[in-house]
């Protein structure tokens, strides 16, 4: 699911309850609990994904305009309970959707994939930054910080002439 992979294939006890070791693509390990398995209806959530991972990838390369969002929402919204994966990528992308700049950009989507998808504001330039890695968890996490590369692009060729 959401291009991971299961580690153990025997329960271990996690927090005091059953749970299965998983690693998501983003290399973070988590444990998902028996009950949580159980629950979860794994093949809306793989369609929801698959529409979603197609829908980012068209406004992406510019075959499909993003749409509008509500307020605090990612445009392109997986639509899934977030217990259901990583609690990594989840705390991560929600972090990105409530720190980023807003006056420059607006996130896109991009829950449970390697990349969050950034639209500018300015001129409409998408965008994207890999999402979060263990060893480069302290550096991505500067999401407040980040720019538009087209537009400082364009701005530096400015400069020049």
């Amino acid at each position: 699911m959401f291009s991971g992979a299961v580690l153990s294939t025997k329960f271990s006890k996690c927090k005091g309850v059953d749970a299965i070791r998983f690693n998501c693509q983003n290399e973070h390990n988590f444990y998902l609990a028996a009950n949580v398995i159980d629950e979860v209806d794994i093949d809306v959530i793989k369609k929801r994904y698959k529409q979603s991972r197609i829908t980012l990838e068209r406004i992406h390369d510019g075959s499909e305009e993003a749409p509008e969002g509500n307020a605090g929402e990612p445009l392109v919204n997986l639509d899934v309970d977030n217990s259901c994966w990583c609690p990594h990528c989840v705390d991560y992308f929600y972090n990105c959707l409530e720190v980023h700049n807003k006056q420059v950009f607006k996130l896109v989507g991009g829950l449970f994939t390697k990349y969050v998808l950034y639209r500018c504001n300015e001129k409409g330039h998408m965008f994207h930054v890999k999402s979060i890695r263990k060893h480069k968890y302290q550096s991505q996490f500067k999401i407040q910080d980040y720019t538009c590369p087209d537009c400082t692009k364009d701005e530096r060729e400015e400069e020049r002439r």
